[in-house]
């Protein structure tokens, strides 16, 4: 038995007969029969399939681009100052700086599993909450250090994350 939305729809997919459908799952099923065409299981299966793969894949980016925007940034600001960024001790310290995003974002999972749709305002809080401790720990980790540049740490810092947010679009183009 499946843990993830995804994965409990796919086992619902693959089942014998149609009675394990709940009300939800069974209207997610008629709309993508309605895509696909036909009523199949192996079709419904496979547009799950293809549909958590690019989520699974979208995720994976998402983080990269995180990390990867951030470094760049801390890479131009300490360009000028002739000192070298070491990619590791830059994971580090951005661990450092956004970990409590991870422990909020277990909280929030944890609240939406016991509580169901009823905690979904305290989840929305608890995001939002993460998001600007996310992007918080971004600026600190770029900010952060002795390295005097001919551009402002503040200016490379904003710039930072609005890259984060135009990659971020262009892979959700790219991907869905």
């Amino acid at each position: 038995m499946s843990i993830t939305f995804f994965g409990k729809l796919l086992d619902l997919s693959n089942s014998a007969n149609g009675q394990h459908y709940n009300g939800a799952t069974y209207i997610i099923k008629i709309a993508v029969d309605g895509l696909v065409g036909f009523s199949s299981k192996s079709a419904f299966s496979s547009v799950i399939n293809t549909i958590a793969r690019k989520i699974d894949l979208l995720l994976i980016l998402m983080i990269l681009a995180f990390i990867m925007v951030g470094f760049v940034g801390k890479i131009l600001i300490s360009k000028n100052s002739k000192q070298k960024v070491n990619f590791l001790e830059y994971l580090n310290q951005l661990a450092a700086f956004t970990n409590i995003s991870n422990i909020i974002l277990l909280l929030a999972l944890l609240v939406l599993f016991v509580q169901g749709f009823n905690a979904l305002k305290f989840v929305l809080i608890l995001l939002v909450i993460t998001k600007v401790n996310s992007l918080t720990g971004l600026t600190y980790s770029i900010v952060s250090g002795n390295q005097k540049g001919k551009i402002d740490k503040l200016h490379v810092a904003v710039l930072t994350i609005i890259e984060y947010y135009i990659v971020l679009y262009v892979i959700s183009k790219v991907l869905l």
